[in-house]
């Protein structure tokens, strides 16, 4: 079962010790368990040995070792020592963020575990969750555009394969050495912003996105677009990947803010063109030592087109405008 079903399956515990927690194993016969408090915070307690290790702790999450705690779980209550990683995040997007991270560490996890190890396992989540922020404008209309690009496409499980990967936080698809980057615009105008290392990739073939966008209040919302790509993809782990990369994008943001980012879907297919680099203004000019993040803009309004993709390259996935 899920972390996010076991959690939603808890009954609050009768006290008012944060340090009691009603919870069930976090897998089958495991010595670790998930569970929550009186304040409703998540939490899971690991069955921990030497050698020990210093805890951590950040606004949303922390992590302390040799906890004595009471756990209530089946009717019954006991006392033993834990180590507790404990999120108190309000937001349920992140929280569900939160539990999906755990969800792979879980898997592979022994039933006895060293608190240095736990420490190792978990930094991932504390590296995260250290750089969430509520987005800006800009991100979340760009990321309405990246979704609709998976979503258009006529594969999406290969674009969500090529989303975000950790070889490269250049570009926002990369596959087999050939980008894809996503621009969009509420003007009239396809003038996007660039960065000096974006637009100057040595060997890589790179194709520039160029999506305008018109806002309809029965448009399709952020939360629209991810429901019909989980739909598409075949496997659990790609879904996973997906939503990942999707709500740690997302962020400190609540539903009503996401509802407010709704785009015309036909408008957005009639208004979506593709740019070989070649063709895209840009400095070509090596900076001198020293000169760091050059930013620019790029008209790309008139500029020759692409309209055909070669049938066995990366391109070939995505959905090219209506004539």
């Amino acid at each position: 079962m899920p972390l996010l079903d076991k959690i939603n399956n808890l009954k609050t515990p009768d006290s008012e010790n944060p340090k009691t927690f009603s919870a069930v194993e976090i897998k089958k016969n495991s010595n670790h368990l998930i569970g929550i408090n009186c304040d409703k915070e998540i939490a899971i307690l690991f069955d921990s040995s030497a050698p020990k290790s210093k805890g951590d702790a950040l606004e949303y999450i922390q992590l302390d070792h040799n906890q004595d705690c009471i756990i209530q779980e089946n009717k019954s209550e006991k006392s033993k020592n834990f180590s507790v990683l404990k999120c108190s995040i309000d937001n349920p997007k992140l929280k569900e963020l939160f539990l999906k991270l755990l969800e792979n560490i879980i898997l592979e996890i022994p039933n006895k575990i060293s608190q240095k190890d736990i420490t190792n396992l978990t930094r991932d989540i504390f590296d995260l969750f250290e750089k969430i922020s509520k987005p800006s404008r800009e991100t979340l209309i760009g990321l309405w555009g990246e979704l609709f690009v998976i979503n258009s496409s006529t594969n999406v499980d290969s674009l969500v394969q090529a989303w975000h990967p950790e070889t490269t936080d250049k570009f926002d698809f990369h596959s087999q050495n050939q980008a894809l980057e996503i621009k969009t615009t509420t003007s009239n105008d396809r003038i996007h912003n660039f960065s000096y290392e974006q637009l100057n990739v040595g060997n890589e073939k790179l194709v520039i996105c160029s999506i305008m966008l018109r806002f309809n209040r029965s448009g399709k919302s952020l939360e629209d677009l991810k429901k019909e790509i989980l739909n598409q993809l075949k496997s659990q782990d790609l879904k996973d990947q997906f939503e990942l990369i999707y709500y740690k994008t997302l962020g400190e943001i609540t539903d009503d803010d996401i509802e407010e980012y709704k785009f015309d879907y036909s408008y957005a297919e009639e208004n979506i063109r593709y740019f070989d680099l070649i063709n895209v203004p840009r400095l070509k000019e090596k900076p001198m030592a020293g000169v760091k993040k050059i930013k620019f803009q790029s008209d790309l309004t008139g500029l020759k087109s692409v309209n055909q993709f070669d049938e066995d390259s990366f391109y070939s996935n995505l959905f090219l405008e209506v004539n």
